[in-house]
């Protein structure tokens, strides 16, 4: 091997036995995840392990949920309305109530996939003196909606996008249960 060639390894070996490290120890310091399933079984998700769900509650049509994200003060909601009037539709003003009534809401962007509707919404409103920042991902899927809604200051929402998009892409609807002792069934052939 060439002095030159011996000489550049010895000054970049050190390095990328540096940069290899820092990546354990980053990856070690990544957060754990875990799988939540809604008190009605209508949806799944992946939350990190750290977020604690408050007790189901209901508002109006809708079931809440409520997780408290540790040290941000932020909290995220998921909201599950079945029974839409209009199945296979989602209005902006369906999203635009889960927000703050004063609040300046931006335009919303929507999405379609096999089997849902999408819609992202922003939005900002100043509450009790402070100002507090709202993300809120909507579905329909058929006739019911699930909404993640993400709300804290505007520094801790910032912070929390990443973990937020994690999140709403893992939201899994899950057909409600047929109760099969209610089912008719179809009349016994005779016996020929």
């Amino acid at each position: 091997m060439h002095a030159s060639r011996r000489s550049f390894l010895r000054s970049v070996l050190p390095l990328l036995v540096l940069v290899a490290g820092a990546g354990r120890s980053v990856a070690a310091t990544e957060v754990a995840w875990r799988e939540y399933e809604d008190p009605s079984s209508t949806v799944t998700m992946q939350v990190p392990a750290s977020w604690r769900a408050g007790k189901q509650a209901e508002r109006g049509p809708s079931r809440l949920v409520t997780f408290k994200l540790p040290e941000s003060g932020s909290e995220l909601t998921l909201a599950i309305q079945p029974d839409l009037k209009r199945a296979n539709e989602l209005p902006a003003s369906l999203a635009r109530s889960y927000f703050p009534t004063d609040a300046l809401v931006e335009s919303p962007r929507t999405s379609r996939g096999k089997g849902w509707l999408g819609l992202r919404q922003e939005a900002k409103a100043t509450i009790g003196g402070k100002e507090r920042a709202y993300v809120g991902q909507f579905f329909v899927f058929r006739s019911t909606l699930v909404a993640v809604l993400l709300s804290g200051d505007p520094a801790s929402i910032a912070a929390q996008r990443e973990t937020f998009e994690r999140v709403a892409l893992s939201i899994r609807y899950h057909e409600p249960a047929i109760d099969t002792a209610c089912v008719a069934r179809p009349p016994a052939r005779p016996l020929v």
